[in-house]
């Protein structure tokens, strides 16, 4: 019995679907140096971005900063319209964490243990395609930064160059969630 030409395309595409010993080691290689340039870029701008946050925190005499204000009628975190670095045309805020196919913005950054630590509020999309705001989440999670670099960047600029976060938390000390 001779092998046909399909027959042994067949057989060498399942050889070549099994995992050898050559190939796990091609794959723990590439993942180390996929860990090696995560840590290089983190080097990079993700730690410098937070300890230059931290910065401008402790020179402006805070350690906790709202990145937005409340409606006082409302109750609600406001949308600024001034703030045109941070938000889009719409007024939302273009600053946003996605996980796992939820929307959230950052409502404030603290400074918790010498760590740049953030709350969120989830903003999903309504029936209407409006956006949503459910309370502010109450735990602190670490700010790791975003898989874009501009929005980063933009974040940096608002918090290094802006007066009104800084101004509007200072004005507001009811609203502050740590040191209570």
């Amino acid at each position: 019995m001779t092998i046909g030409i399909k027959e042994k395309i067949v057989m060498e595409e399942s050889n070549n679907n099994r995992v050898t010993q050559e190939v796990l080691k091609k794959v723990m290689e590439l993942d180390k140096q996929l860990h090696q340039l995560k840590e290089e870029r983190d080097n990079m701008f993700y730690r410098p971005a937070r300890m230059e946050i931290i910065e401008q925190m402790r020179k402006h005499g805070v350690n906790e900063l709202l990145l937005l204000e409340k409606d006082e009628a409302t109750g609600e975190w406001k949308r600024f319209k001034d703030a045109f670095l941070f938000f889009n045309e719409d007024y939302d805020p273009i600053f946003s964490y996605e996980g796992e196919d939820t929307c959230y913005r950052i409502v404030r950054f603290g400074i918790i243990e010498d760590k740049l630590r953030m709350r969120l509020q989830e903003i999903p999309d309504g029936p209407d395609g409006e956006l949503l705001q459910k309370p502010e989440g109450s735990e602190w999670i670490p700010f790791w930064g975003f898989a874009d670099f501009e929005l980063l960047f933009l974040l940096l600029c608002y918090v290094n160059h802006g007066l009104d976060p800084y101004n509007y938390t200072k004005a507001h000390p009811e609203l502050l969630v740590l040191g209570k």
